[in-house]
């Protein structure tokens, strides 16, 4: 009798420490898997342009400070090519292309037109779309047959010449097009091996200035036409761990390029005895994206390293000095931020888009006050 007793107390006891284990192994009760909310800096405003996106967009500012969008947005499986405007009161939403497309990239001409030049998805073809009144033309600038993601980017000069970077995935090839007398012309920049994603700028002479990833052990380099041929030149040879970049040149040609690095968020200002570079912030970093203020002084978003915690940041200088603030972040510092892209208004107004991951959004954001 006693020893049933003590038999059913100690299934009990071991039922019991059966259940705790349970309890405490649940991810629901877990204290290791409770998600916090979303941090959000009160200096900024976030709201959603679209609900159902991706992580592709680029964003430039009208004469009046209205963004205008460009970004793949992903519909029943397909993805289309969309194109974005803020009214003053609310998105305005249009289909540009009705087929798979990435890596688009926004600029306005000096009609205010926005033109865009973007990637099919195939990894095909470079494309090149401009609305005109109510209708959008659109032409193959090359083929790629990469069949994979393309990196492209676009510039307009003070002609509304459009310019244009990609890599040819294929043949791993930097390309540049450029539409003069009716026609695209293509050149090829570098035959060595080159990885995505690169970026273009052009000066005030009309020259395009090209950034790029080398993964010939050269790094982060440039390339500048000088009216004649390409000059090149290496910014970081830290191949393996230097990738994204971004470019950007002010009213007086002075060229910046910022790049990301397992060594933190860099900025390279290319000066007349060659390249100067500082370390804006120390952490471990994704994606970016650059712009100018009106004074040339160039504001960066970026990704704080996401696979290991992180948040979207922002950096500005200010009298010769680096400034840096979070944006967003979320789920114990974890963000679901991809493909950051900046603009700046005249008086100094960043104003940002970036897909959220876990929403599966476009997201815009805005600061509410000039940082300085």
């Amino acid at each position: 009798m006693l020893l049933d007793q003590m038999r059913s107390l100690a299934a009990a006891v071991l039922c019991a420490l059966l259940l705790v284990t349970i309890g405490c192994l649940s991810p629901l009760t877990s204290p290791h898997r409770e998600y916090k909310d979303p941090w959000k800096n009160p200096n900024w405003y976030i709201g959603t342009v679209d609900n159902n996106g991706s992580r592709d967009q680029s964003i430039t500012l009208g004469e009046s400070g209205n963004p205008r969008i460009s970004y793949s947005n992903n519909m029943t499986g397909a993805t289309y090519l969309k194109y974005a405007y803020n009214d003053g009161n609310h998105w305005v939403i249009e289909i540009v292309e009705a087929i798979g497309s990435n890596s688009p990239s926004i600029k306005l001409d000096s009609f205010g037109r926005p033109c865009i030049a973007y990637g099919s998805s195939d990894g095909e073809a470079v494309k090149f779309a401009l609305k005109d009144g109510d209708a959008w033309r659109i032409e193959t600038v090359g083929e790629c047959y990469a069949h994979v993601p393309i990196s492209v980017s676009l510039a307009l000069d003070g002609s509304d010449t459009p310019h244009i970077s990609y890599v040819d995935y294929l043949k791993q090839q930097l390309k540049y097009a450029v539409h003069e007398g009716g026609t695209w012309h293509i050149d090829t920049v570098t035959s060595s091996e080159v990885d995505n994603p690169t970026a273009i700028a052009v000066d005030s002479k009309d020259n395009p200035c090209i950034s790029y990833v080398s993964e010939s052990g050269e790094g982060i380099k440039t390339a500048i036409w000088n009216g004649s041929h390409w000059e090149k030149s290496t910014i970081d040879r830290d191949a393996s761990e230097c990738r994204y970049n971004d470019i950007a040149v002010d009213p007086n040609d002075i060229i910046y390029v910022a790049y990301s690095c397992s060594k933190g968020l860099k900025i390279a200002t290319c000066l007349a005895f060659g390249w100067e570079v500082e370390t804006i912030d120390d952490k471990s970093i994704d994606e970016v994206s650059i712009a100018l203020d009106s004074s040339g002084d160039p504001h960066i978003l970026y990704v704080e390293d996401s696979y290991n915690g992180g948040a979207l940041k922002y950096a500005w200088r200010d009298n010769s000095k680096w400034n840096t603030e979070v944006i967003y972040t979320e789920d114990e510092r974890r963000v679901y931020v991809m493909d950051p892209s900046i603009a700046v208004s005249p008086p100094g107004l960043p104003y940002v888009t970036y897909y959220n991951y876990r929403e599966g959004s476009l997201k815009y954001a805005y600061r509410l006050t000039p940082p300085r």
